[in-house]
């Protein structure tokens, strides 16, 4: 028998609207680099999900290749009612995706160690309701489907942990364009399987699940069905002990693409570069080089997507 659990209690200003939700005119940028398994096992998968599960090499990574995103979207609204009638919202959003596969149940997760916002109500409804890592952040994005000549996200950091260090806003990461750097073929697309496809190809992600019969089966469906199933660490610091959770769980979502405008594969090069800092070691995180770094495919695309109510997998207690 499922707990019962109490109303949850309106109030004026309310920032946190009902799932599930409805994404219009998303435009998406992707860019993919090559990071150390290794980190991202240690970093992503036990830190993040494995540690607090209790639980060795569950969840472990598909590939190498992990996701520098930059994406808007032009309105953002809840679906059930009474709150499809409280407004919508534009957001932006720059994040790093990182595809892990979760052995128990042989399905593929996308999991954000990184995600920065510029609106309150996307920061709090993507904490409170599902658990993406939202914070508070100020984004350049230029519009599609031409290529980029960059890209930047700013937020409040802080350079190292010393009493005395102040936080402040600076840049974290940008793309840039660098034509010197090896290119692709362009590519235009009018579905989005073969889209996919071409991306999955070209991130060798088959060649991480071709023996395993389960987990193609599970990539063909979400192909099919234009889904991206998300996993979280959903949790929120104890007020009378900070250094435990009071709440912990495995959460999961499915995120459908509704509606396909258009997609590119982009033939100019591209580089991203990072600043580190102690509040965000995204290159230590991700096992990535110093300097910039060759974006191995660089690409854009326009839809509409809905992100459904999330399942609880799992709930965490010490």
């Amino acid at each position: 028998m499922s707990k019962q659990l109490p109303p949850y209690v309106k109030r004026g200003g309310e920032q946190v609207y009902a799932s599930p939700f409805i994404a219009e005119g998303v435009e998406f940028f992707g860019f993919a680099v090559k990071s150390d398994p290794d980190a991202l096992q240690k970093n992503i998968c036990d830190h993040f999900l494995n540690g607090p599960l209790g639980e060795t090499d569950r969840f472990v990574p598909l590939t190498d290749n992990v996701l520098f995103v930059f994406n808007t979207i032009e309105s953002l609204y809840s679906k059930p009612e009474p709150f499809n009638s409280m407004g919508w919202f534009p957001e932006k959003e720059a994040a790093v995706w990182t595809a892990l596969v979760d052995r128990k149940r042989e399905q593929l997760f996308w999991f954000h160690p990184y995600m920065i916002v510029d609106l309150s109500y996307a920061m709090a409804m993507g904490r409170e309701l599902y658990g993406f890592p939202k914070t508070i952040g100020w984004h350049d994005i230029p519009k599609g489907p031409e290529a980029p000549n960059s890209l930047s996200v700013e937020t409040v950091v802080v350079e190292e942990f010393t009493a005395k260090c102040e936080g402040k806003r600076e840049l974290l990461f940008s793309v840039n364009q660098n034509d010197s750097l090896k290119s692709h073929e362009s590519l235009s697309f009018s579905t989005l399987t073969e889209f996919a496809t071409q991306i999955i190809s070209t991130l060798k992600i088959e060649d991480s699940i071709i023996k395993d019969i389960r987990l193609a089966e599970h990539l063909f469906e979400d192909l099919v069905k234009l889904q991206m199933p998300m996993a979280f660490l959903k949790q929120f610091r104890d007020g009378a002990d900070p250094t435990r959770a009071c709440y912990q769980a495995l959460q999961e979502v499915v995120s459908r693409v509704t509606k396909l405008d258009g997609a590119n594969v982009f033939h100019h090069g591209y580089e991203i570069d990072i600043n580190d800092f102690a509040s965000h070691p995204i290159r230590a995180d991700l096992g990535l080089p110093s300097g910039p770094i060759a974006s191995e495919i660089s690409f854009w695309t326009r839809f509409d997507f809905e992100i459904d109510n999330c399942s609880v997998v799992q709930e965490i207690t010490s």
